[in-house]
């Protein structure tokens, strides 16, 4: 769909607000469906291990203060920009894939998503209370439970890609996806000369 300035908007001809949110959406899925929709299936297990991790550790933390559906948007919403946003974390040559890992670099990989985190977070206190100060709705301790079963999740898919030949197909796609991410975002490091 050609956007405002390709169908000639100095005119006067505004796009409408219908047509605006579904090229918004179709460019929010679009990374997922470019191959037929194989990357969902490696999306889905990722964020399902982070859910039901984030709600464990909840618990013993007696911390339970999200409902299932926020654990689910905000892992859904972050795992979209995890990589972007955390490509300032490490090179290219740093990533492994998940089949490839070891335990020291999945320990390693805990700071990758910090800037998703934090910024979804803010996003999601906004549309509950409004543009506010983002210390308001700041929490440290959910930080490190959100980065915890994130990180949790990261071994959750090396053990299955090491382990399940089908779950392997699925998370190798994830992480052609995730490389994709670092590859497009401006925040990774430059290469050194």
């Amino acid at each position: 769909m050609p956007s405002h300035r390709e169908k000639g908007g100095d005119d006067g001809d505004k796009e409408k607000a219908s047509d605006k949110m579904k090229r918004v959406f179709k460019n929010a899925i679009n990374p997922l469906l470019d191959d037929g929709g194989h990357k969902i299936g490696g999306v889905l297990i990722k964020a399902g291990q982070e859910v039901i991790y984030s709600k464990i550790i909840r618990k013993i933390m007696k911390r339970d203060t999200r409902s299932w559906m926020h654990l689910v948007v905000f892992s859904l919403l972050t795992s979209a920009f995890d990589d972007g946003l955390g490509a300032w974390y490490s090179s290219k040559k740093d990533f492994k894939p998940s089949a490839d890992m070891k335990m020291s670099d999945v320990i390693k990989e805990f700071p990758r998503p910090l800037l998703s985190c934090l910024a979804i977070n803010w996003i999601m206190a906004t549309a509950n209370q409004g543009f506010h100060n983002p210390m308001k709705s700041f929490s440290f301790r959910e930080l490190l439970i959100a980065l915890a079963a994130k990180d949790i999740a990261t071994g959750g898919n090396m053990v299955l890609a090491k382990n399940m030949k089908n779950s392997r197909k699925h998370i190798d796609r994830f992480n052609e996806l995730q490389q994709k991410q670092r590859d497009a975002s401006r925040l990774k490091p430059k290469p050194k000369e």
